[in-house]
């Protein structure tokens, strides 16, 4: 049941929604970027090389919809009806890192947008951190939530019940999918937020010797990281409790996608989200 409701997506299709700056925002809402998802497998939002051929990162617009053309200009890569050049992309690059310099090495063309985005995540040259990511830039990418799944000892506890009544387990699927591709080999990542909290820092740390960058998991202050507890009866049915109406308080609900480095969308094959 992990890979239940798991939607992967081609990040391919997300190249010109990130801009080249760093903590520019790709949604409004971390609720937001599942339609979007949704979208491009659809086939309404399609990347492909114009008939006469073309830049795959740059298809006609008029292949679009007006409402993705709307989206497109609300991020900035796309303005008065056109896509906006590398060198605009360069410069707003610049403003988030004023003392960038071209790096010299035998990559093809010099523009930073011809640049692999793996490479920029980890050279230095560019305001890379190659300590973010021991195992290299992630193909994959996970996003969603990860929280502890607290599971009663025995069928009669109940809701409300001590702490030493429940055994807790990391959890969430997304956070699960990245692990166990890192586990099988695959350079994996996972996008989202912990709480501020004992909880938050143990989920974090379990993420990072699984071998995940901690970079693109964010720490919402003042925000918990989420437990779930299960109950079960004697012939093993589960009940779930810690989804409330009012999630405001959970870390998981609470991504602050303008604090990710859009760079590392740019980096990735697939985008898994459920």
């Amino acid at each position: 049941g992990l890979l239940v409701g798991v939607f992967i997506v081609n990040c391919e299709a997300f190249a010109p929604l990130v801009q080249l700056a760093p903590r520019q925002s790709l949604v409004r809402t971390s609720n937001a970027i599942r339609p979007l998802a949704l979208r491009f497998a659809r086939g309404q939002f399609r990347m492909m090389a114009s008939p006469g051929g073309g830049d795959p990162h740059r298809p006609d617009l008029r292949s679009m919809t007006p409402e993705t053309i709307q989206l497109l200009e609300d991020m900035g890569v796309v303005r008065n009806g056109d896509w906006r050049t590398e060198e605009d992309l360069a410069a707003d690059f610049r403003k988030s890192y004023p003392s960038w310099k071209r790096a010299a090495w035998p990559m093809g063309a010099p523009d930073i947008g011809h640049m692999d985005a793996a490479d920029r995540l980890v050279n230095p040259e560019v305001g890379g951190i190659p300590e973010d990511f021991p195992r290299g830039a992630p193909r994959v990418l996970t996003f969603g939530e990860v929280l502890l799944d607290c599971l009663a000892n025995d069928p009669s506890v109940e809701l409300g019940a001590a702490d030493d009544s429940w055994t807790a387990f990391a959890g969430g699927a997304p956070a699960n999918v990245a692990c166990c591709l890192s586990k099988l080999g695959t350079t994996a990542g996972f996008i989202g937020s912990v709480g501020d909290d004992e909880d938050g820092q143990r989920l974090k740390q379990l993420l990072s010797d699984e071998g995940l960058p901690t970079r693109t998991i964010l720490t919402a202050k003042g925000k918990k990281t989420r437990r779930v507890f299960v109950t079960r009866s004697e012939d093993g049915d589960r009940e779930f409790a810690g989804f409330p109406d009012d999630t405001s308080s959970f870390a998981d609900c609470s991504f602050d996608v303008s604090q990710l480095d859009g760079t590392i969308l740019y980096a990735a094959d697939y985008l898994v989200t459920g």
